[in-house]
């Protein structure tokens, strides 16, 4: 940016207006104070803007060029002051309203330079320098022969003037990286509101490229543009609440007229976020974007919506997207405001109650839901937006998911199915991010109604078989892990309702495989996991899909209710809950209920379900369900006895005579939210000893949720403080007991112990205090198990001086003085 480097270009008249302007800058410079500082170079000196050199750069024909400069211009005689006036009235000369009063505003400044630290007078220097180089290109300014020639070639001929001005704007900008103290408040200075308004006019971000053979060169320039003030505004610290403006106005100008600006500047600010979110999410909050950028969306909208039926328009719109190419960039236009909006409230906590009341907001993203060219891009947003509404206000948040719900109307009047698959992901994937939050208001906003109901549409009759699997996967989502919904959907649906829609779609498929399909969701929803896998998910989390599932067995080809009755038998012989739960739900009922309809030919799954049968009546069986067994051997009048009896004869003697070990009645832990509660005990009993006699059998020594250090506890009776006794499981399957007294804590770890998976123990933990002719002994604890002496360790026996009241058997309490910041339940039965 120096006479020198100006010299290179002969070619550009009114190269010597600018190199005038440069002399006249470099002696309002060095009249500071009186001083003669030397900061810019002059000549042809290869040396970088900001370095001095030991010797005036002012020399005397140009300070007679200057004086004449003066002279030519009228604006006054010669003096020092003079020339600071001169400067001063080309720096001012376009500025807006905000600047007038030339003379105040020149006090003001000098004030500022001489009392403001060397950050301030650096950049209220240089802030004069480039004003008056910018106001080359200043109409108001200037209106020789020379400057009007120029700039007319610089819009239309060539931009060589224009990237030498840019490139010398960036060097002052990082001189004063280095020099200043305070480099934010130096680049304030510098980065005026006159600075933008020249740098985004017609010379150069808005230079017209469609004027000249060198469309490169001119294209070039609006990057280099957007350039420079995405280098100001992604400066750390740095309020960049201008140059979000600057580029935010032209996105709003330019939403239906040059969609080339508008991608230019939507990407320069989509950089800005990227590489400074925080300060820039704070400007466009200060600037009110939210409402700009989802009008902006809204007209986007419906200038696609007349584009793709064909209305009458303005011919400015038809000519818009008349051909590929300006269709393409009408859509890049759409997502670079979309994605504004999205990097403006995603992770902005100042956001979430503004956005969660703005409706016209979020009516816009809805209806970009239906729109197939942007629903995939809008889906995050939209579930960004609804995750905020369930964590902020309850009444707010149904509201908005109500008007969700009634996208599915607008799916079943368009007949947009594939709208219908995006509003169901959409819950899924809010599900996902928000778990039980995001379940709770779903349910109270009618999820369960609204999406079932889909199942009873005609619309959707040739898509039967995908909407009813969709369907299925969502209400599994819905229901995982979460009793309260599980009983909502029996109470507002019910298990017997949603099996009669399932047959419908069974009937109304071609294919012939929804049944097998509808069974593999119903296993997902059975386990509350999706993708069943009987290796690693195999524990019943929703038993009532039980009777779901074997209700919709018939309907199966008969090598597929062989696989659903070999997936039960392995899921009752892995897991005790499991045969529980199957027996507690009348599953031997229902199979009994299967055989008589079932063919002779049909032996070998007659086989297995009796198989089903014994390994469910050997853990339990009720009267009812031996009744209707023994009704199956019962022979009509000259006939020999039914096919099947021997099974079941086989059957019942395997009940009789197989009954495994262990207590008849038990506790039957889940390993996740299980446990019995007891009341506080005030007084610890006996302070000579105590013993704890239980049946346990294990299913699992690690978390059935996968959750690291699971020490799943027999029992643990503890005080808020954390003194207490406790029994538990490491996680190698180590049985340990434990007293903590007085922040103390003592082990004893009874390795040698040995117990048995799936398998009936009956342990007993003895633990005696101190004897009274051995002073030293400090307490034994010994574990017995089937009754056999285990092991016998040392155990200091504790004093306890408070009331014990988190007791609790098959888990424990949270308790913030042990760091226990979750409960560890017993996963297996207790008796």
């Amino acid at each position: 940016g120096r006479s020198s480097l100006l010299s290179q270009h002969q070619h550009l008249e009114g190269a010597e207006e600018i190199s005038s302007s440069f002399n006249l800058i470099n002696y309002s410079n060095n009249m500071e104070e009186g001083r003669r500082s030397e900061i810019y170079s002059q000549g042809g000196s290869s040396n970088s803007i900001g370095q001095t050199k030991s010797k005036s750069p002012t020399s005397n024909r140009g300070r007679s060029k200057v004086e004449e400069e003066i002279k030519r211009r009228g604006r006054a005689k010669t003096s020092d002051s003079v020339l600071y006036k001169v400067e001063r009235a080309s720096t001012i000369s376009n500025l807006d309203e905000h600047r007038n009063n030339n003379s105040n505003r020149n006090a003001e400044e000098t004030l500022e330079a001489k009392n403001n630290d060397n950050s301030n007078q650096l950049g209220v220097l240089n802030k004069r320098i480039i004003c008056v180089v910018l106001d080359v290109f200043n109409v108001d300014v200037r209106h020789t022969e020379f400057n009007i020639q120029v700039r007319e070639n610089a819009k239309t001929v060539y931009p060589e003037l224009q990237y030498i001005v840019l490139e010398w704007i960036v060097q002052v900008l990082k001189y004063g990286r280095i020099k200043s103290t305070d480099y934010s408040s130096y680049v304030s200075h510098i980065c005026c509101e006159y600075v933008w308004d020249v740098i985004f006019s017609e010379f150069f971000f808005y230079l017209n490229e469609e004027a000249t053979e060198n469309v490169a060169a001119f294209i070039e320039m609006k990057a280099l543009s957007a350039q420079l003030i995405e280098y100001v505004a992604t400066m750390k610290g740095y309020d960049n609440k201008e140059e979000c403006q600057r580029l935010l106005q032209i996105v709003d100008a330019e939403k239906n007229q040059n969609i080339s600006y508008l991608i230019a500047a939507g990407r320069s600010l989509i950089k800005i976020f990227a590489s400074n979110r925080i300060n820039t999410q704070n400007s466009f909050f200060k600037l009110n974007a939210l409402p700009v950028l989802s009008m902006i969306l809204a007209l986007q909208e419906k200038i696609a919506d007349i584009a793709a039926n064909n209305k009458d328009v303005e011919s400015t719109v038809q000519n818009k997207l008349n051909s590929k190419g300006n269709q393409e960039q009408f859509y890049q236009s759409r997502l670079i405001v979309l994605s504004l909006l999205s990097n403006f409230i995603t992770a902005n906590n100042a956001m979430s109650s503004y956005i969660v009341k703005d409706l016209k907001t979020i009516e816009v993203l809805f209806s970009l839901l239906c729109d197939s060219t942007m629903r995939s891009a809008c889906i995050g947003l939209v579930v960004e937006v609804m995750s905020m509404a369930s964590k902020l206000d309850r009444e707010e948040g149904i509201k908005i998911y109500l008007n969700y719900f009634n996208l599915f109307y607008t799916a079943q009047t368009k007949g947009d199915f594939s709208l219908v698959l995006g509003l169901l992901n959409c819950v899924k994937q809010l599900i996902v991010r928000d778990g039980k939050v995001a379940q709770k208001l779903l349910r109270e906003a009618g999820a369960f109604i609204k999406i079932v109901n889909l199942l009873t549409v005609e619309t959707f009759v040739d898509q039967s078989s995908e909407l009813c699997c969709a369907v299925l996967n969502i209400l599994t989502y819905l229901m995982s892990g979460n009793e309260v919904n599980k009983d909502n959907f029996k109470t507002e649906i019910g298990y017997d309702q949603l099996q009669q829609l399932l047959m419908r779609c069974v009937r109304l498929d071609s294919t012939n495989t929804l049944p097998t399909r509808i069974i593999e969701m119903c296993l997902e929803m059975l386990v509350d996991k999706t993708g069943f896998n009987i290796e690693e998910n195999y524990v019943i989390q929703n038993p009532d899909v039980i009777i779901l599932i074997f209700g919709l067995l018939p309907d199966l080809d008969l090598s597929y209710k062989t696989e659903v009755l070999d997936i039960f038998i392995s899921l009752v012989s892995k897991c005790t809950t499991n045969k529980s739960l199957c027996c507690n739900n009348h599953l031997i009922f229902e199979l009994l209920g299967m055989i008589p309809k079932l063919s002779g030919s049909a032996e070998q799954l007659i086989a297995k379900i009796m198989r089903l049968i014994q390994i469910l009546g050997t853990h339990s069986i009720t009267v009812r369900e031996l009744k209707r067994m023994f009704a199956l051997l019962r022979s009509e009048p000259g006939e020999f006895r039914p096919a099947h009896s021997e099974l079941i004869i086989k059957a019942l003697r395997h009940m009789a005579h197989s009954r495994a070990e262990g207590p008849e009645l038990f506790f039957d832990f889940d390993g996740m939210t299980s446990g019995l509660e007891l009341p506080t005990i005030e007084q610890w009993p006996n302070g000579r000893g105590y013993s704890f006699a239980s049946w346990i059998s294990v299913e699992e020594f690690e978390d059935p949720m996968q959750a690291p250090k699971f020490q799943p506890r027999i029992y643990s009776f503890l005080s808020k403080t954390g003194q207490g006794l406790e029994l538990f499981f490491t996680t190698r399957g180590v049985l340990t007991a434990r007293t903590i007294v007085g922040g103390k804590e003592n082990k004893a770890m009874f390795s040698s112990a040995l117990i048995q998976l799936k398998k009936w123990h009956f342990i007993v933990v003895t633990h005696s205090n101190s004897s009274r002719v051995n002073p030293w002994y400090i307490g034994s604890c010994k574990l017995y198990i089937d009754g056999k002496l285990a092991q016998k360790l040392q155990l200091k026996y504790p004093q306890f001086t408070e009331p014990l009241d988190c007791c609790r058997i098959g888990t424990n309490a949270e308790n913030p003085a042990l760091n226990l910041t979750r409960e560890t339940p017993f996963y297996g039965q207790m008796g």
